[in-house]
């Protein structure tokens, strides 16, 4: 499994950067100048004009179904603006909910008007400017301003993203695998043999198991550094260090086992269940694709006690950064730290629950199938199939935790790491090698920033450099000697922002941040000058900014983090909620029958539908509560479709049952459900298209996904939940839904509706 998680991020962002996203342009100029920017826009890195109208209505109409993730609109006149000395304004609608893929587009779309506007400060001086234009973007004289990334200068999202994801899914895969040796080897019928091959030493031997996975899970996840630099990645920094990094992980990971299977008191589902919570939410709450340092204390606490933030820590520094290894020392040791004092509170509190006996769980014997029926074939009625999903609630603790308790704690808990929505005072280094009075007005522009704060004021370059790389600043803004004096002689002042790319969301932040200030510096400067010529603000404005972009962010007007994740995750935590708790009623079901001595019953028709509609208005009601409870009480964007919504909810419902029973008739105990599957849940979110764009997967991973609920049913929920599209617009996605749903339903009846079901039978 950690092999099939490994290469199957690895196709997902085999890409690394997208390419040819989707745009739309309505072009109600049609003039020279237009066409230019078109041009400009087909030829950027990411967006792909896929189509040119003059019918503003139709493309945005177009961004509402899903077939552009933005469209730009250029109004009627705006070469005649230009040519009037007056500012264009250049219109662009982006659909929010796909965060990633929209923030690209934009920042395509921001280089594209800034050559354009080169060009036309170009043509307007007779062929001759004193505008540089260093790097991806100039803002236009007095200033000219280089951007930069100091890390992941491809800016591939697989070195950022991919590299991160891979310790989440061994840390979720190690904990299930440690949790079920542990807790079995604490048994009454395994613990004396256990306990006697290590010397007599419960405690040797706890240990002695932690070590040798935390051995394993090292072995493959250096393995996961390797594969990343077979990739084309380098590790630029001590691969020791990174090895020892993860040896430290997944010892604290281990330790967790050890305290989980201790409160837990050897109960085997409720341990795997708290481990992959725990685990779960690295990815969130590991300050990694959202900064938490503005978040409120219990989300800051949370990315504090869990391993996985301090070791992210050291694999960018070594990986990315390539820092000293003396920079990741105070890392390594709260990792240590760490280790040793969850291990010592497991050993203390697995001590305190041996201490009790051996707790023996009642299970509930009723209906069991009867030996007298020699074909051991079940005939019950509709309402037994409900009785016998009622009886594994009941008999089953985390049965009830995943189908009733999952998505109501799912609502306060994931959001939790969301609560800014956007990225806020950001630490930036600012190297004034001028000290002027124009370079400490630009200094006062970015200290007024929200996304920026100013947190050190290094003598130099490198010392702000080592900065980034101690992961005390995430950027670095370097104003150049002459600064003031160049912007007020009719020169160019000069000046730099370098960016941390490593962490690719908030350097995005930060850069477009960091660019404002210096345009609206680049004004204050520039307009003494210009009022002496009789040019005022306007005029001075369209000067150095013939064009314009005014955004327009669509469905997610915020443009905040948590209203494009939270969502479309709250789908995904009822389908694989759902699926877990019928899996677990499944292997509860067979489990049952093996303890009585018979073969596995077949079930009746009636028995059939009657666990199918129990099971299918649970899956509902989860539906229900997220997309109404929890949409309504974070407000996140949502769409008053409620008829078009209410179709969703049954197909999806549908469909996630049918799959379960399906993947049921292959379940043999009740911990297999989560054992095997609970892995799934992270390569399934980045697969639906959401965080990542399909368009840059492999056509072999989308086939895949189709397969999945979850693709379609997140597809339909951001459309007629969050985008406002009638249902005719949805009919696609619903229409998956339900073949997904017949067809899966079909086959579980044929596996299940046979005698024995594929399992082992026993003597009776």
């Amino acid at each position: 499994m950690p092999v099939v998680a490994i290469v199957w991020f690895g196709l997902v962002f085999s890409e690394s950067s997208p390419r040819q996203l989707p745009v739309l342009v309505a072009d109600a100029d049609q003039s020279a100048m237009s066409r230019q920017l078109v041009r400009l826009l087909q030829a950027s890195p990411v967006a792909g004009v896929v189509r040119v109208s003059d019918n503003f209505e139709d493309i945005r109409e177009a961004v509402r179904k899903r077939e552009a993730y933005a469209a730009v609109f250029i109004p009627a006149g705006a070469e005649r603006d230009v040519a009037r000395g007056e500012q264009a304004h250049i219109y662009s609608y982006y659909n929010t909910l796909y965060y990633s893929s929209a923030n690209l587009i934009q920042r395509d779309l921001a280089s594209a008007v800034s050559q354009l506007n080169t060009n036309l400060s170009a043509a307007r001086a007779g062929g001759v400017t004193n505008r540089a234009v260093d790097g991806a973007q100039a803002f236009g004289a007095p200033l000219s301003v280089q951007v930069a990334f100091l890390y992941n200068a491809a800016n591939s999202y697989e070195w950022a993203l991919g590299g991160s994801l891979i310790p989440v899914i061994l840390l979720v895969i190690m904990g299930n695998a440690l949790m079920v040796s542990l807790v079995g080897d604490l048994g009454p019928e395994r613990r004396a043999a256990w306990v006697a091959d290590a010397g007599g030493s419960m405690v040797f031997a706890i240990v002695c198991k932690v070590i040798f996975y935390a051995l394993v899970f090292t072995v493959i996840g250096t393995l996961g550094v390797l594969w990343m630099r077979w990739r084309g990645w380098p590790v630029n920094g001590s691969m020791g260090v990174i090895v020892a990094a993860q040896m430290l992980l997944f010892l604290g990971n281990g330790a967790v086992c050890v305290l989980i299977a201790g409160v837990a008191r050897k109960n085997l589902l409720f341990a795997l269940s708290a481990i992959n919570f725990y685990t779960g939410g690295g990815i969130s709450f590991g300050d990694i694709l959202f900064p938490v340092n503005t978040s409120p204390w219990y989300t800051r606490l949370i990315s504090e006690i869990m391993p996985y933030t301090t070791y992210m820590q050291v694999q960018t520094q070594q990986m990315q950064m390539g820092s000293p290894p003396g920079d990741s020392l105070w890392f390594l040791c709260k990792l240590g730290l760490f280790a040793m004092i969850v291990l010592l509170a497991g050993l203390l509190a697995l001590r305190v629950s041996l201490a009790f006996g051996d707790r023996k769980r009642a299970r509930d014997d009723a209906d069991l199938p009867s030996a007298d029926n020699k074909n051991n074939i079940v005939r019950g009625g509709f309402f037994r199939g409900a009785r016998i999903v009622a009886q594994a609630i009941k008999a089953e603790f985390s049965v009830a935790v995943l189908l009733f308790v999952a998505t109501v704690l799912y609502t306060f808990y994931y959001p939790a790491a969301y609560v800014e929505q956007v990225s806020s005072r950001l630490p930036v280094a600012v190297v004034d090698l001028d000290n002027s009075a124009q370079s400490r007005k630009l200094l006062r522009k970015v200290m007024a920033l929200k996304a920026a704060e100013v947190a050190a004021r290094p003598a130099s370059f490198e010392d702000a450099r080592r900065l980034v790389e101690r992961r005390e600043v995430d950027g670095i803004l370097l104003i150049d000697e002459n600064f003031g004096r160049d912007a007020l002689s009719g020169r160019t002042g000069r000046l730099s922002i370098y960016g941390n790319n490593a962490f690719i969301v908030r350097c995005s932040v930060l850069l477009n941040a960091l660019g404002e200030a210096a345009q609206d510096a680049a004004l204050d400067i520039a307009e003494p000058q210009l009022l002496q010529a009789g040019i005022g603000a306007d005029a001075a404005a369209a000067r150095m900014l013939p064009a314009r972009i005014v955004p327009r962010p669509l469905f997610n007007t915020r443009e905040g983090y948590g209203s494009f994740a939270v969502p479309a995750v709250a789908q995904l935590v009822v389908h694989q909620a759902t699926i877990f708790g019928i899996l677990m009623i499944f292997g509860w079901r067979r489990q049952r029958s093996e303890e009585a001595g018979l073969r596995v019953p077949a079930m009746h028709w009636r028995e059939f539908f009657g666990m199918f509609g129990a099971l299918f208005l649970i899956a509902l009601m989860n539906a229900m509560w997220v997309n109404g409870h929890c949409l309504w009480l974070h407000d996140y964007p949502r769409a008053a479709n409620v008829g078009g919504m209410l179709v969703y909810m049954v197909a999806y419902a549908s469909a996630i049952v049918a799959v379960a029973f399906f993947a049921g008739g292959f379940v043999d105990r009740t911990e297999r459900a989560l054992q095997f599957f609970t892995f799934t849940s992270m390569p399934i979110f980045f697969a639906l298209g959401v965080s990542w764009p399909p368009e840059a997967m492999p056509a072999s991973v989308r086939a895949v996904c189709q397969l999945v609920p979850a693709m379609p049913g997140v597809a339909a929920f951001t459309k007629l939940g969050q985008m406002g599209a009638t249902l005719p617009e949805a009919r696609g996605e619903i229409l998956h839904l339900m073949i997904i749903a017949v067809v899966c339903t079909a086959l579980a009846w044929m596996r299940l509706g046979r005698e024995g079901s594929g399992a082992k039978s026993r003597e009776g």
